[in-house]
């Protein structure tokens, strides 16, 4: 059981009210065909299940559960009369299959991946498969579907709630290739599953929350009286929740246009919570000593709860976190059949758990950097040839060149200025652009992907630099700066501390790919993954590929990048921005098929740098691989022109999957920049 949950935001409230999309199920399940029904809890999920096994079998239903679960979560199972059976986990939280295979035959399996990290339950799966057993795949510990989760069990459960700031909100899936025909017909339609617990419900005189006023009240209490009270942490050894009264299984209006909300945001919240981990990371180093803990959670997927572990100083790490008023928890709360010399029990005893819905930058220090760094020095560069000259000793980007500051400029209330970057031996380290806008006496500056500094300057350096950069332009308190600043992704560069004022560094940040153009063409060939290498090898016989007629390819691109219906597909860049860059710097390459143009992609070079800026691709350039052709003979092209580097311009793998996976199949060096910050 999660005792924080995140709280209700009443913006967020307000911008779900009016927001009237659908939930994105799509988030959870694999296929839109797939049956569903949105709950309010897991715990009616399982339920249900185990009333469909009552009706079918017509006999009570066996359950066979991991004994490191929440006991809270089977009390509707207990109302049902089901027999509960615990198997043994391991101690890395697998299923102990030896456990699974010794114990009675039951009618349901019950497998979780535990705090949001994907299990491999092909083995479980396949033995549920022999012996006539439905599987019930958990993943309430799981934001999203990552992965194969979702595709061992005959169910998966998601609890959404654990993650919205709602009360409510839980998916049931039926996974439809586990069942055949006659079972499928026999669950019957979403309606049906409703009414079936509200017969159970009054069959058995269940005690049952209104849940829209229950919404109501935490609203209240949420943005009201939470506000000026501190987190109730509960004790380490709590372990008893009776719950004698239940949610109505149907999910609240509110919690439902929040589910909607939220399910077309998840990389944002999927990215806080990640920082949240970071962030946390950074807490727990200040305030305890490294060798009384180990962190078993991190970022590489979506964590549920960062894991404190400790063998020996759980109880005094619990106690200290708790006193500093960190919010920290046990879990779960175990069932009383579950013996002290189990596994479980040793985790229940050995692990507690941050939430990771708050980032408390009030709990972090004020800790100055310590600063070796000799002192810096900022001149303005006012002169275009000085800073052009700069791209070839420095990796620019496109937002930090002059043609994109002098294209900033065409809004009249926006001034650009350039700076370079010296330290006290006059050598030069780096460079900026900023653009500022100035309304009467309110000052807004933006740096995006910026200061561009040597590459042989630290991580720590460079953190120094922007510090001192951010203190050269903050004047004063009508002066604001919005930086996305030229730095690598980790928990060393989340927080920024500005005179004395405490921020973090937040969604969105940019994520790339570069490829090394100093390798020959043979290893940058044998470095793709082996499916594009095929796919190049096949187009290179059915397409052509057209140079010569720059501008032609040139105008041919832009009008189908630009069309209508492509807009309608993605958000495409700035047409303005590319009419304004200098067309000397630009390379189009098309593909034809017949005769007949069928794909194109332009790229924008800037120093020793190519990036990939745009492209089109039509249904017979698919059919025939032309962007993959196109763009390993754009990257042969850009070789022998003595470009030292390709940037493949942008990675989207959340929100533009399809040409994220055509990106990542060229197998570049991939980045992560550390976000935005407003300060």
């Amino acid at each position: 059981m999660i005792h924080f949950r995140k709280r209700l935001n009443i913006i967020e409230i307000i911008r779900a009210l009016f927001y009237f999309k659908k939930p994105d199920l799509s988030v959870w399940k694999k296929k839109k065909y797939q049956k569903s029904l949105i709950l309010s809890k897991s715990s009616w999920s399982i339920l249900l299940i185990g009333i469909w096994l009552k009706s079918f079998k017509n006999k009570e239903p066996i359950f066979l559960v991991p004994d490191y679960y929440c006991n809270y979560s089977l009390s509707l199972l207990k109302i049902l009369g089901t027999k509960v059976i615990f198997y043994s986990i391991k101690e890395n939280l697998e299923p102990d299959f030896q456990s699974i295979q010794s114990s009675i035959k039951p009618d349901v399996i019950i497998a979780t991946h535990y705090f949001g990290k994907e299990f491999d339950f092909n083995k479980l799966s396949d033995y549920c498969f022999a012996k006539k057993i439905w599987f019930i795949e958990d993943a309430t510990h799981c934001l999203k579907k990552n992965g194969n989760i979702g595709n061992y069990g005959h169910f998966v459960i998601f609890s959404q709630h654990k993650f919205f700031p709602s009360i409510n909100g839980a998916l049931l899936i039926l996974n439809e290739k586990k069942f055949n025909n006659e079972e499928l017909t026999n669950f019957g339609n979403e309606d049906s599953w409703k009414e079936i617990l509200n017969q159970f419900i009054n069959s058995n005189n269940i005690k049952i929350y209104n849940n829209n006023f229950r919404m109501i009240l935490n609203i209240f209490y949420d943005n009201l009286y939470k506000n000026f009270t501190s987190e109730k942490i509960k004790d380490f050894n709590i372990n008893n929740y009776n719950q004698k009264k239940y949610s109505h299984p149907n999910i609240d209006f509110i919690s439902y246009k929040l589910l909607s909300f939220f399910s077309n945001k998840i990389m944002v919240l999927s990215d806080y919570r990640k920082r949240c981990h970071l962030m946390s990371e950074v807490l727990l180093e200040e305030v305890l000593n490294k060798n009384d803990y180990e962190i078993l959670s991190n970022i590489e997927y979506d964590p549920y709860f960062l894991i404190i572990k400790s063998k020996n100083n759980v109880l005094k790490i619990f106690n200290l976190l708790k006193k500093l008023g960190i919010a920290i928890q046990s879990w779960p709360d175990l069932n009383e059949k579950i013996s002290e010399d189990t596994k479980a029990f040793f985790l229940r005893q050995n692990l507690i758990f941050l939430p990771l819905n708050k980032i408390s930058l009030d709990k972090i220090s004020n800790k100055n950097d310590k600063n070796n760094f000799p002192s810096i020095e900022f001149k303005e560069c006012k002169n275009q040839k000085q800073w052009e000259l700069l791209t070839n000793k420095f990796q620019f980007n496109i937002l930090q060149t002059w043609e994109f500051g002098n294209f900033k400029e065409k809004n009249f209330i926006a001034k650009t200025k350039r700076f370079l970057i010296y330290d006290d031996k006059n050598n030069l380290l780096g460079l900026y652009q900023a653009i500022f806008y100035q309304f009467f006496w309110i000052k807004v500056i933006f740096i995006n992907r910026g200061p561009i500094l040597k590459n042989n300057i630290n991580n720590q350096s460079k953190k120094i630099i922007v510090k001192k950069i951010l203190s050269e332009l903050k004047k004063d308190f009508l002066s604001f700066i919005l930086i996305k600043p030229e730095l690598e992704f980790m928990k060393e560069n989340l927080v920024c501390d500005l005179n004395n004022k405490i921020s973090f560094f937040k969604f969105p940040f940019w994520c790339s790919s570069q490829i090394n153009l100093k390798d020959d063409d043979l290893t940058i060939f044998n470095n793709f993954k082996s499916s594009l290498r095929s796919e190049i090898k096949k187009g290179e016989k059915l397409i052509e590929i057209i140079i010569e007629n720059q501008k032609k390819n040139y105008l041919w691109i832009c009008e189908k990048y630009f069309s209508p219906s492509n807009k309608k597909k993605f958000k495409t860049l700035n047409k303005k921005l590319i009419r304004s860059l200098n067309s000397q710097n630009l390379i189009s390459f098309c593909a034809s098929k017949n005769g007949d143009l069928c794909s194109g992609i332009i790229f924008y070079c800037h120093g020793n740098t190519a990036t990939y800026l745009m492209s089109y691709n039509s249904s017979i350039g698919k059919k025939n691989y032309a962007n993959q052709v196109l763009l390993w003979e754009m990257i042969k092209y850009l070789k022998k022109k003595n470009y030292s580097f390709i940037d493949l311009g942008g990675i989207d793998i959340d929100y533009n999957l399809s040409v994220a996976k055509f990106k990542l199949a060229f197998n570049g060096k991939l980045y992560k920049l550390i976000g935005t910050n407003f300060i």
